[in-house]
């Protein structure tokens, strides 16, 4: 395979990951998903 293909292949890739990682962790804030929260919600994630 190609030095160029493949540096192109992972290019694509690490993009489309990040994409995914950022689609995830909007929906979680648009949802008002919480990770970590205390009982009054002093500190919440």
């Amino acid at each position: 395979m190609p030095v160029q293909l493949t540096t192109a292949l992972r290019v694509v890739g690490t993009s489309l990951f990040a994409l995914a990682v950022l689609g995830g962790i909007l929906a979680a804030y648009v949802t008002g998903y919480q990770f970590i929260h205390t009982e009054k919600h002093y500190l919440s994630f």
